[in-house]
């Protein structure tokens, strides 16, 4: 397979040949007959390792049922890129390259008329959060050079870079979730009231310690320069959040999702559930929900929106783990976690329900969630690890949709 990189040195030629019947062929020019009306259209991106790293493959799918995805077939991209989707079209983010391009997509699935728009001259060292507000509008966050780069989806140019405010506190680099990959909920930006919301914490992996405090970063959509920050000391870490039926912002803060809590010196607050009204841009100071008294005393966690006003709450079970040290961690709870569905009424009041059955491994901890079509879908590994299923939730089981032959889904979308 030739990689995406080479075929943009080969030239048009190329690019028809080289892909030939890929899941996801580039041609540089091209479009459907006037009479062609195009079906549905989906992407997906899965991220399969290598000896030394990983390789990343997009493939445009007809349909989000009764579909399979065979072992390195689509566009290659290499490790670190994202492709999503927007205004009926595909974009993909080189993380090599630091190039944004843009494809339509025609009747037969094919990625055609790419438009790149380059971003190197930021000097990034990762893509992180790509925000498409409207037809002409649009914003790639870049915290670490303190910039909101804002550019124009239609016509593929930058329109200005504005700077980030400062994110520091109290010792701590601010820090957001970055990426659109599923894995961290596609629900952690969110756009109420003509601002963007991304929660912010403030931890140093390197010393194990985190800020008793968390916050969420509001960013003007017709104006990057209008820039809030609000912060709460109900819990430490939010990063998960989702809308509740009164329209408000629910956003977890959790200690425990990360080595915080087993390594840190310091006591690390309990996992909370936290208010934020858009419409006064302030966290409710009376809203402190605690997770413990919820869930038998397991600290949670994570939550994922997998429909809207619907998610799950996945909380570490100390029985089932035992701890060595902060760097193992990761494999220390991958099978510790208890899995809950969560609803949240009118009057902001939670519940859990235990929900075993919404876990793709037994007590799994991990695993990506999508929302897709107002459904969710989830992905599971199979138990050698080489490839997976992404099961869609109708309610009261996991219904296997598309089986993926290798790798690990980092992106499952609805281009039109």
């Amino acid at each position: 397979m030739i990689s995406a990189r080479q075929l943009a040195m080969l030239g048009p030629c190329a690019w028809l040949a080289a892909c030939g019947s890929d899941g996801a062929r580039v041609i540089t020019q091209g479009a459907d007959a006037p009479d062609v009306q195009p079906g549905p259209a989906y992407a997906l991106l899965n991220d399969v390792p290598t000896a030394d790293s990983s390789q990343l493959y997009l493939t445009i799918l007809p349909d989000a049922h009764g579909q399979s995805v065979d072992q390195g077939v689509g566009l290659e991209l290499p490790r670190g890129s994202q492709a999503f989707a927007e205004l009926g079209h595909v974009f993909v983010a080189d993380g090599e390259r630091f190039t944004l391009t843009r494809y339509e997509v025609t009747a037969g699935l094919e990625l055609v008329n790419p438009v790149e728009l380059a971003f190197v001259q930021y000097g990034l060292s990762f893509f992180e959060n790509f925000v498409v507000i409207d037809a002409e509008r649009a914003y790639l966050t870049a915290r670490d050079e303190g910039l909101i780069i804002v550019w124009n989806p239609s016509s593929m140019e930058i329109i200005e870079a504005v700077p980030l405010i400062d994110l520091e506190k109290n010792g701590f680099r601010g820090a957001f979730p970055s990426g659109r990959d599923i894995l961290f909920a596609q629900n952690q930006l969110v756009q109420q009231a003509g601002r963007l919301y991304l929660p912010v914490s403030w931890s140093s992996w390197e010393n194990v310690t985190m800020d008793g405090s968390f916050g969420v970063l509001g960013i003007g959509t017709a104006d990057a320069r209008d820039q809030t920050l609000s912060t709460t000391t109900c819990a430490s870490g939010g990063t998960f959040s989702t809308t509740g039926r009164d329209g408000k912002l629910y956003v977890l803060g959790s200690a425990s999702w990360g080595p915080y809590r087993q390594y840190a010196a310091a006591t690390m607050p309990d996992s909370a559930l936290t208010r934020f009204d858009p419409a006064l841009d302030s966290f409710d100071e009376a809203y402190c929900q605690p997770i413990q008294p919820l869930t038998d005393g397991d600290d949670g966690g994570l939550l994922l929106e997998y429909a809207p006003g619907q998610f799950l709450l996945r909380v570490i079970d100390d029985e089932l783990v035992t701890y060595s040290n902060a760097q193992d961690y990761w494999s220390d709870v991958q099978f510790a976690c208890r899995t809950y569905q969560g609803d949240i009424d009118e009057a902001g009041a939670l519940s859990l329900t235990p929900r075993p059955e919404m876990s793709t491994q037994a007590n799994g901890c991990f695993g990506g969630v999508f929302s897709v079509d107002g459904e969710g879908y989830f992905y599971g590994e199979d138990s050698d690890a080489v490839g997976g299923t992404l099961l869609r939730w109708d309610g009261s089981s996991m219904v296997p949709e598309i089986d993926v032959a290798a790798g690990y889904v980092t992106a499952f979308e609805r281009v039109r």
